[in-house]
Formats: C-alpha cells, sequence, structure tokens
C-alpha cells in the first residue's frame, strides 16, 4: 500500500512539475511581452516613418546630400525615444480597442520624443562630418529642424493609423492576447498559481526542503530552455505568422528572452541552495 501511494504521489508530482514549468513559461512571457513588442516592431514601423520623414526634412532645410551620413538610420533605430514612442501607440491601439473602436484615428503626443530625437540625429550630423563649417551650418538650422516636430508627429499618426486599420483585422486576436498578458489581473494569476503549486508540492513531498529543491530545478531547467530552445521555437513562428500576415518578416528581440530565462536560473539557483541548507540543517539537527 506504501508502494502504491508512493507511486501515485510521484505521478502527481510529475503533472504538478509540468504545470509549473508551463507556468513560468508564460509567466516569463507576461512579464516581459511589452518589451519585447516593443522592441520587435519599432524598427519595422515607427522608426522607419520616423526615419523617412527627419531624412526630408533635413534635406529640404539643409541642403545637404544626407546619403553621405550612414549613420542617420541607425541613430534613429537605436535611441530609446523610438522605444518610448512604439510603446505608446501599442498602448494607444489597446485602449481603442478596448474601447470597441472598428475604425482607428491615432493623434499620440509624441512631440516631446521627437524633438529629443531631433537632437540626437543632429548631434549625429555633427558627429559624421569633419567640417566645422558644415557643423555650423547645421547648428544654424537646428531650431529650424526642431520647429518640425509636430510636423513629424502629424506625419507618424497617419502613418499608424493607415497601417492599423490595415491589418486590425488580421491581427485582433493576437492583439486580444497581448492585452491579457499584459495585464495586472493576470500576472497576479499567476503568481498565485505559483503560490498555491508550492503548497501542493509541499503537501505531496511532506517536506519544505524538497519542494525548494524541486522548485529550484523547475526554475532551473526552465530559465535555461527558454534561452536555449523557447526563444528558438517561438521566433519561427512569430516570422512565420509575420510573412503570412505582413509580408515582411519580423524578428524577436533575444534580449528580454535571455532576461527572463537569466531571473528563472537565478531563482533556480536559490532555490537549490535554500533547499540543500535546510536538508543539511534537518540532519544535523536529527
Amino acid at each position: 500500500m506504501k508502494k502504491n501511494l508512493s507511486i501515485s504521489r510521484k505521478i502527481i508530482l510529475f503533472l504538478l512539475s509540468f504545470i509549473i514549468i508551463i507556468n513560468l513559461f508564460i509567466m516569463g512571457i507576461s512579464f516581459q511581452i511589452k518589451n519585447i513588442a516593443t522592441d520587435t516592431l519599432c524598427t519595422s514601423t515607427v522608426s522607419e516613418a520616423i526615419c523617412d520623414k527627419i531624412i526630408v526634412i533635413v534635406k529640404e532645410n539643409l541642403g545637404i546630400n544626407t546619403d553621405k551620413f550612414q549613420n542617420i538610420e541607425q541613430a534613429i533605430t537605436e535611441n530609446d525615444y523610438i522605444n518610448e514612442i512604439t510603446l505608446k501607440y501599442i498602448e494607444a491601439i489597446i485602449e481603442q480597442l478596448n474601447n470597441g473602436n472598428t475604425e482607428f484615428t491615432f493623434n499620440v503626443e509624441i512631440t516631446a520624443q521627437i524633438t529629443d530625437l531631433i537632437k540626437a540625429i543632429v548631434n549625429s550630423f555633427k558627429e559624421s562630418t569633419n567640417s566645422s563649417l558644415l557643423n555650423k551650418v547645421i547648428d544654424s538650422f537646428s531650431e529650424q529642424i526642431l520647429s518640425q516636430a509636430k510636423s513629424v508627429e502629424n506625419t507618424i499618426n497617419e502613418y499608424i493609423t493607415e497601417n492599423a486599420n490595415k491589418y486590425a483585422s488580421r491581427y485582433d486576436t493576437y492583439i486580444k492576447i497581448y492585452s491579457i498578458l499584459i495585464s495586472t489581473w493576470f500576472k497576479a494569476l499567476l503568481i498565485g498559481m505559483v503560490i498555491v503549486l508550492f503548497i501542493l508540492c509541499m503537501i505531496v513531498t511532506k517536506s519544505l526542503s524538497t519542494t525548494l529543491l524541486n522548485f529550484g530545478g523547475y526554475s532551473l531547467f526552465a530559465g535555461l530552455t527558454y534561452i536555449s530552445i523557447f526563444f528558438n521555437f517561438v521566433s519561427n513562428i512569430f516570422q512565420a505568422i509575420s510573412q503570412q500576415y505582413v509580408g515582411t518578416t519580423l524578428h524577436l528581440s533575444h534580449t528580454y528572452f535571455i532576461k527572463s530565462g537569466i531571473i528563472m536560473i537565478i531563482a533556480g539557483i536559490l532555490g537549490i541552495v535554500a533547499g540543500m541548507l535546510l536538508r543539511k540543517k534537518l540532519k544535523n539537527k536529527f
């Protein structure tokens, strides 16, 4: 009877471990998806429009051939303000969907970010030249360029409105899933599940140290899998979907997957160490 009970407990523990690992995977996505989405979309949507508009403005105001300045686009796409702008539009899309809008209209205020971005671009122009005369020309027109920030904002709003209305119907389901994943109640539910699963594991194993060791192992395994396998799996699916529905291949940022994986690995190591120390303490006590 004792043997049968041991087998049944192992089966229950195996099922719990499977649920725990799946829960950790979902947590990793839920807590980082906003960053992942922002980083993934910014270079293929917002930054393209911003880059085109700024280059036009610079050409018109400075009267120079911007093709000589290879680092302009890189300076735009790698700037932190691009991520801020992209996130604003993602949040605006979610808000309009939640309000039941079927036709999008965007009037997102990004003049401040555009202004700071143009300043960064002007500096990149100056760094790209070794001509003090040209730098003086750039300085003299910098205020005129900055005065175009509102024009850039209007262009971006028009660009995002056009594309959002073009693709929204195709991505309605994905946007709703995204909305759920970033919600506070969903994150709280995931954390609550971890606590409940931990308690259930303690009931099954009847040992805190064993539960800590098991949870540490689950988290360590999930973290390593997240970085090495899970990212590639999700990335391949995402690339296929984006190619099919958008007509271009979008690439997921590996950075935030690595961050989630590292957090899981650290938590796993801490859990294993805590379990080993507790087990050692109990052995010494008895």
